[in-house]
Parts: structure tokens; sequence; C-alpha cells
């Protein structure tokens, strides 16, 4: 698609390039990755959706100077083109971007993975379009390593500014098409350049989604081509919920998994299709093709019958 071919829409406007990038992976349910530098001046981003093929929809970031304004220099967000209609296979590494500057800051204030996690839980409790964007328990982990490398070896990159004051100015970027690299071996997961991954610390991931894979009736892609061609193949399924929480007792972070069933779903024709879950505790979630495919194949790793088959004895 020609750059100049799109006709963006102002969205929302911020002080730092840093929040204005924050509300693009933030924008919607979807995933985005840098598809070019901006402007003249190399002083803004566009972001393309990798969750859908050949995705005409584009986020902008653009500084914007204004002299005489009472805050000469902002930056705006706006978005161009529409959503595909064919769910992509291709998923991200790493912690998403709309939360990794979160995850950061809670690290390196001293607070644990696994409290870390139920923080962002209850903050985004009532927003599912971050919450399926929130990092596990081992991705968190791997993140605090990284950070941790990072910092004893002294890097003056992205990262290492992670633990100094942010109110600095911006590094410049720099002018070049951003590539994506694809990890070996990894099926579809793409690494954008911009997340400063540290691949010896995405091995246990990688794990964990192999050990997924081996679940056959759950693979992710059989399931994303069965379910678009057919949006009324998991009703009635059943998938879990997980809320932690500290015990007010023993002050201990407690797990509680409940279960829900796939009761309808419901399509529009500016918006993608979605799957209404109902759960036992009386909580309602919509939830896009990828979010949903994620949880039941989670909920089929912890035993649940999620398709309701009969039980081999």
């Amino acid at each position: 698609m020609p750059r100049n071919a799109c006709a963006y829409r102002h969205i929302s406007t911020f002080l730092t390039f840093e929040d204005a990038t924050a509300a693009v992976h933030s924008y919607d349910s979807f995933r985005y990755i840098t598809a070019y530098n901006y402007g003249p001046k190399v002083n803004g981003k566009v972001y393309r959706c990798i969750s859908h093929e050949s995705c005409g929809r584009r986020l902008r970031v653009a500084e914007m100077y204004k002299e005489d304004a009472e805050i000469p220099v902002t930056f705006q967000v706006a978005v161009a083109g529409l959503h595909g209609t064919r769910v992509s296979t291709q998923r991200r590494v790493g912690i998403d971007r709309s939360v990794k500057a979160e995850v950061d800051g809670l690290l390196t204030q001293g607070v644990q993975p696994s409290k870390c996690c139920l923080i962002l839980g209850e903050k985004y409790a009532k927003r599912p379009q971050v919450l399926t964007k929130l990092p596990n328990e081992g991705q968190v982990r791997n993140r605090l390593m990284t950070l941790k490398k990072t910092k004893q070896q002294g890097f003056d990159g992205a990262v290492a500014t992670d633990f100094t004051s942010s109110t600095g100015s911006s590094p410049p970027l720099v002018v070049v098409e951003q590539p994506l690299t694809l990890l070996e071996d990894s099926g579809s997961e793409w690494v954008d350049e911009d997340d400063h991954v540290d691949l010896d610390h995405t091995t246990g991931s990688k794990h964990e989604l192999d050990d997924r894979g081996r679940l056959c009736d759950f693979d992710k892609e059989k399931l994303l081509r069965d379910i678009t061609a057919f949006p009324g193949r998991p009703v009635f399924w059943n998938i879990l919920k997980r809320t932690r929480y500290v015990d007010d007792k023993s002050e201990e972070i407690v797990t509680e998994w409940t279960t829900g069933q796939v009761t309808k779903w419901k399509t529009s024709e500016n918006a993608p299709t979605k799957w209404v879950v109902q759960y036992t505790d009386g909580e309602k979630r919509d939830f896009v093709l990828e979010a949903l495919v994620d949880e039941v194949r989670a909920s089929a790793q912890q035993g649940l019958n999620v398709m309701n088959r009969p039980l081999s004895s």
C-alpha cells in the first residue's frame, strides 16, 4: 500500500512520544508493529496491524510543533484504513508495548513478577482490550532478567534509560525501514526491533508455546481457520478465567479459576466478529477471534473439558 494512500483521522494528543506510542498499542485488542519512520525530520512513526492478513489499518504518531502554542511540542496519534477480514497467525514475542513501560516501572521498583501480574490484572480488569495483552508471569520474569543484564552491562540504549529519569528528551529516531526478525523454528512469532528482546531469555516462553502446540486438537492455526469458517462452532465451549488476589489472613497470592461458557457471537460491518463468554460469577466478556482461541488453548492446557466432549473412562 502506498504510504500516501491513507487518509488519517486524528485520535488524541500527548506530551511525550512514549505516551503516544503506548496509546497506539492500547488502541484496540489487536497487535501492531513498526511499519516505517515518518516525517521529513523523522519525528514520527507509522504502525501496522499484524493481527490480520494484508491488513490496511495504520496508526501514526507524529510530532507537531506550534511556536505560539502554550505547549509548543506535542505528539498526535492518528488512524487510517480498515482491519483485514482474515485473521493472521503472526504474533509478537515479548511484552506488548501498551503495558511494557508499566511492567518495567514495577520491576525497577522491586515488585516481584507474580505481584506485578496481579497489579496489572486488577488495574485493567474492566478493560478487556488491554487484558488480552497482559504478559504472563514467565514473560515478566524474562523481562526482569533482561533489565538486570542490561543494567549490569551499562548500555545507554532504550532499555537502560528505564532506570533513569523519564523526563529527558526522547532519543532521536533513525531513518531506516524497521526490519522484522523471524525467530528460528518459532512458527509465526515476530519480534519488532523496537522491543529490544533478549532472545536468550525467550527460550522458556517458546518451550511453553511448543508444549501447547502438542495438544493437536487445539492447534492455534487450525482453530483460527475452523472458527473463521464456522463462527458458531465454539458456542457452548468452556474456558477459564484466572483471578489472583492476596489472601487477607495468610497474605499469600491466591489464584482462583472460574469457568465460563461461550453463549453467542456478534458481527458488525465495521468491527471484527466477537464471541460472548458468560462466567459462573456473572461476568460477561467479549472476545475477538485470536483472544478467544488463546483462552481456549490455555484452558485446555489446564485440563478443562473445553469442547464438552464425553470423557473416556
